[in-house]
């Protein structure tokens, strides 16, 4: 899940505590994947939390 110029970031406007608790969950299901396996999946899943745990851009503040 990339950043676009265009905005298609959903957990934009999410509060920090949501984002938290969303990175907790995708941690969470990835180590649950990992234990079944599932590679694939779990790297996409802890991509997901990663990019959500990243502080957003000050250029970007304007939008």
């Amino acid at each position: 899940m990339s950043s676009t110029i265009g905005g298609e970031d959903i957990n934009h406007d999410l509060t920090t505590d949501e984002k938290d608790k969303l990175e907790r969950d995708l941690r969470a299901e990835a180590r649950k994947l990992m234990l079944k396996g599932k590679k694939k999946k779990r790297k996409s899943l802890l991509n997901q939390a990663n990019e959500i745990s990243r502080r957003k851009s000050k250029r970007a503040d304007h939008h």
